[in-house]
């Protein structure tokens, strides 16, 4: 099962649904990173991390992991040096 999810996860990305392996269901990625966070939540505060946990987990809810930043970038001018480019600004 495990072999699975990583597989859709590596081809799918954020659209995909992913295993929550807790309760061996299927949820939309969103919801999952969530519960992620809340998992981890007392040591993100303890350490002083759970702002920056939070705001990273927005930024690629909102604009897409790199992966997905990427094949936009090449699928907007089909050139390589699109997403070189795209690697280079972050």
């Amino acid at each position: 099962m495990l072999r699975a999810a990583y597989w859709i996860a590596a081809r799918d990305g954020l659209s995909a649904p992913g295993l929550d392996v807790l309760q061996t269901r299927l949820l939309p990625m969103p919801e999952l990173l969530d519960l992620l966070v809340q998992h981890v939540r007392p040591a993100l505060e303890e350490l002083g991390d759970l702002k920056y946990a939070e705001e990273g987990l927005r930024q690629v809810l909102a604009n897409g992991n790199g992966a997905i930043r990427q094949r936009k970038a090449f699928h907007q001018g089909d050139d390589l040096a699109d997403v070189i480019a795209l690697t280079e600004q972050h």
